[in-house]
């Protein structure tokens, strides 16, 4: 029997991809909802320091530092699972590790500095645009 042009082309369209290229693609889904996460957190952070910063309710405060350190344990978390090993030259096995964790929760720490100076800086813009 033969194939019609439409069959020939619905086959050439649906034409199944390779085990790699799903791997790939659903590891870009995964890192792409993972940002968009992380921004969307971001952003209501921000809402949330900037009502805070307006109406100086200690409640707002409080819950701004509570849900901030559960964004930086998110970031820390994310990039603690990767286990990384920077100093796997150094011959004492236990040293390389102490160093490894050191820099891994240094990382954690520069998290924290980064999400409050990038909500600092949102925060600090919305108020000089009210203010115009």
């Amino acid at each position: 029997m033969k194939s019609t042009r439409l069959e020939h082309w619905a086959a050439w369209f649906a034409k199944r991809a390779s085990d790699e290229e799903i791997k790939a693609a659903k590891l870009t889904q995964a890192w792409a909802k993972t940002f968009f996460d992380f921004v969307k957190n971001l952003v209501l952070l921000g809402a949330l320091k900037y009502y805070a910063d307006k109406t100086s309710n200690v409640y707002l405060i409080t819950a701004y530092y509570i849900c901030s350190g559960f964004l930086v344990l998110f970031c820390f978390a994310y990039w603690h699972m990767w286990r990384i090993h920077f100093f796997r030259s150094i011959s004492d096995n236990r040293l390389a590790r102490l160093c490894d964790e050191v820099f891994r929760y240094s990382i954690g720490v520069m998290f924290l500095f980064a999400i409050n100076l990038a909500i600092n800086d949102v925060v600090s813009e919305l108020t000089k645009l009210q203010s115009k």
